[in-house]
């Protein structure tokens, strides 16, 4: 069985991180280790996020952002170039297409690097002296030296209420096709109002253009609309720096709101800083950030494209959307013959509804510890792998190395993407994901390397 830092390299996952960590495996272009990637789906690339065939989701960043070769955008734009599509930095690809060029991306690195596609899923996954045993669901066994989860983070498996989950009325996922094309959808009621409800209002006005649709959460905050345009660059010497103190960095963010009057500038000039600004707060003040200040960051940075922003205002305007501020407290069928779900507030000034359908678009499970991960289950249980700061993804440290339980870096496992959120602040769109897929790269292919996670640019994340 190889050691850590030799023999194959398993990647757990076959979406964008795995294809942005391809990507820099071929551009380093001196890779000698046999990589596997475990994905069942057919094509590597798209993953679940990229994966939606409907055409009013947008992309919620403009072009110039997304390209697998950095910040300038030359490989997207050349791809795109390739297909007769002109393309500039108010261009907000629609999802699908962005999934088809992570896919034409994975398939040219694959050829470069050397890929073998286990079209399975992780059945066991355990550590000894000697290396990793990765046991897939088909029967087959690789021994490997170095495995790196890019699964992103595991889905809500249950809406966070009380309702009948064997009811085809309760859509725990959201993203199963062809979950919105059923006849006789009148009436509707989404769990959550961030981005996902966006894409899910969408998709049934588009399928059902009478659909009413109520859409709950706590606070009943909705995403922003991006602005056209690249976001205006605010001087480095006024931004936060790290060491500064929570309290301090709250008021010192709503300052540069209040100045210059453009709220998007100051979360996308603040963001490059946050991950480092995040790791020397304190316990106690990261809690507060997140009890207090999360969500109002959240509905500034992740926007919707314009396009989308419009669309989503008509709704609002015109009624046919409702945004309630309660949770959902339950769902269940009255048993009055119409087939519908009767849906019960937690805040008791917020009137009952009748729905068709009750969505579940509240977004991932905070807590990994309770998630139907079975890799993360195991790899928690083994204790090779530890909850992370307040319970919202696993340790890990700058290079990528998962933390065990005797908080030091488990031996050949590494970590990109959503599963680090809580040890980082912003560690889920392309700019943070492509760096950690950098870093991890050069560790597995130069054990000597010291690379560590750096800040992305100002005015392109």
């Amino acid at each position: 069985m190889p050691k850590p830092g030799e023999g194959p390299i398993v990647v757990v996952g076959g979406g964008a991180a795995a294809t942005f960590l391809l990507h820099q495996m071929a551009a380093d272009g001196t890779s000698h280790r046999p990589v596997v990637i475990v994905e069942p789906a057919e094509r590597l690339g798209p993953g679940v996020a990229y994966s939606t065939p409907d055409p009013v989701h947008l992309m919620n960043v403009c072009r110039i952002r997304l390209s697998v070769d950095g910040d300038g955008g030359e490989d997207l734009i050349g791809w795109l170039g390739e297909r007769g599509i002109q393309a500039d930095a108010d261009t907000y690809l629609r999802r699908a297409m962005y999934g088809d060029y992570l896919a034409d991306v994975a398939d040219r690195c694959a050829g470069l690097v050397g890929v073998d596609h286990r079209r399975s899923r992780v059945a066991a996954l355990r550590r000894d002296d000697r290396g990793w045993t990765v046991a897939l669901d088909d029967g087959s066994v690789v021994e490997a030296g170095d495995v790196v989860l890019a699964t992103g983070f595991p889905g809500r498996p249950v809406p966070p209420c009380d309702a009948p989950l064997d009811d085809a009325r309760v859509i725990a996922n959201p993203w199963t096709p062809g979950v919105f094309d059923r006849p006789g959808i009148e009436r509707v009621v989404i769990i959550g109002t961030g981005l996902t409800m966006v894409d899910v209002a969408l998709s049934l006005v588009e399928r059902h253009p009478d659909v009413q649709i109520v859409a709950a959460s706590r606070r009943g905050l909705v995403p922003r609309t991006s602005r056209p345009g690249l976001p205006a660059t605010i001087e480095p010497e006024l931004l936060p720096e790290p060491g500064i103190g929570g309290r301090d960095l709250v008021h010192h963010v709503i300052r540069l709101g209040r100045t210059h009057e453009d709220w998007q500038a100051v979360v996308d000039n603040v963001r490059p800083r946050a991950n480092d600004i995040w790791r020397e707060l304190s316990y106690g003040e990261q809690a507060h950030i997140l009890r207090r200040w999360f969500p109002w960051w959240n509905v500034h940075r992740h926007r919707t494209a314009p396009a989308v922003g419009h669309r989503l205002a008509a709704l609002l305007d015109s009624g046919q959307l409702r945004i309630v501020r309660s949770r959902v407290a339950s769902a269940a069928d009255p048993g009055a013959g119409d087939g519908r779900l009767a849906v019960h507030f937690a805040d008791p000034s917020v009137p009952d509804e009748t729905a068709d359908l009750l969505v579940n678009a509240a977004g991932p499970s905070d807590d990994l510890s309770v998630s139907g991960d079975p890799v993360v289950q195991q790899l928690l249980a083994s204790g090779d792998v530890v909850v992370g700061p307040h319970r919202l993804g696993l340790a890990v440290d700058r290079a990528g190395r998962a933390q065990g339980t005797g908080l030091g870096p488990t031996p050949g496992l590494w970590l990109v993407g959503a599963l680090r959120r809580g040890t980082e602040w912003e560690t889920t769109a392309v700019p943070e994901i492509r760096i950690q897929a950098g870093v991890i790269a050069d560790r597995l292919l130069h054990g000597d390397s010291d690379a560590e996670d750096t800040p992305v640019e100002v005015g392109r994340c």
